[in-house]
């Protein structure tokens, strides 16, 4: 027989519809005769359970080990870590430091640390050329933990500007890295390093930004009790002081205010510590249920 074109496409219309039926399960009888279902092959889960398929093809893949075993879920880290926040700050965080109420503040240079040579810290490079501000630095940190306090630091960074990365951000994270490891205590740390236009956040000192910050970020789901709550820097506005932005950032949080001179002396804690943490010891707060140091804030505002 010849074929011909109407025949090869009458032949190319029938397997189409053909497979049409099949997809639908559905298939016309000849000679006009009805339609009948057509026992189409399915899986016995496409049978039991339409979506199953799709599900299973959507279904989360879990991250397993090398023998098939659930692997364990990341951790918090268990040695403290630094981050870049907004361009304008340097943030050390520190998993010795459990949420608190009772936050203690002081500011970096010149309240914690000097330089050996006297010049601005922020012109020091040489890690050995910072020394504690005086030998009553270290035992008030220690006994200000052992009291519950937590360790904050709060400082001015300017010199690193917007260079995170840069060589002033790595002198700054390995000081303060290296002073937590010579006191021996667990600390926070926040470093505002823009001014002006460049810090539209507030972080700088005297403004309030970086305290603000500690709260919503550092602090878990605990508020600061600003009554029990204390900064120390030697920034006070005084005669030969630089400025006064220590003291103007207490007063922009609202927490008792102290010199290095008053509180690095040859006595014991101040009265106004002692009290808050014995007060804390008599009267258990919810402070204790979500963690149980207070808050150290160290701050710098050497540029």
């Amino acid at each position: 027989a010849t074929i011909t074109p109407s025949l090869l496409i009458a032949r190319g219309a029938f397997v189409g519809a053909a497979n049409l039926a099949r997809s639908t399960g559905v298939i016309r009888g000849t000679a006009g005769g009805s339609l009948h279902r057509a026992a189409v092959s399915r899986s016995p889960l496409q049978s039991r359970h339409p979506n199953a398929a799709m599900q299973a093809f959507f279904k989360p893949v879990v991250s397993t080990t090398a023998d098939g075993e659930p692997a364990p879920k990341r951790a918090r880290p268990s040695v403290p870590t630094w981050k870049a926040v907004h361009e304008s700050m340097l943030v050390r965080d520190d998993p010795g430091c459990k949420p608190n109420h009772r936050v203690a503040a002081f500011d970096l240079d010149d309240t914690l640390q000097k330089t050996r040579s006297g010049r601005p810290g922020y012109m020091v490079t040489d890690l050995s050329d910072f020394v504690p501000w005086n030998p009553h630095v270290a035992p008030k940190l220690r006994a200000l933990h052992e009291c519950g306090y937590k360790i904050v630091i709060f400082s001015n960074q300017g010199g690193v500007k917007g260079a995170m990365d840069g060589k002033r951000a790595d002198v700054v994270r390995a000081r303060l890295d290296a002073f937590a490891k010579e006191m021996g205590i667990p600390m926070q740390a926040m470093c505002a390093t823009q001014k002006g236009e460049k810090d539209p956040r507030n972080y700088r000192k005297p403004k309030s930004g970086m305290w603000a910050h500690f709260d919503s970020q550092l602090n878990g789901s605990t508020s600061p009790d600003l009554r029990t709550c204390f900064y120390v820097g030697d920034a006070a506005g005084r005669e030969g002081d630089h400025s006064d932005s220590d003291k103007g950032f207490a007063v922009a949080v609202g927490i008792k205010f102290f010199t290095p001179d008053d509180f690095f002396d040859e006595g014991d804690l101040p009265d106004f510590v002692l009290n808050a943490a014995d007060k804390s010891k008599e009267s258990p707060k919810k402070s204790e249920t979500k963690g149980s140091e207070g808050v150290i804030v160290i701050d710098d505002d050497s540029d």
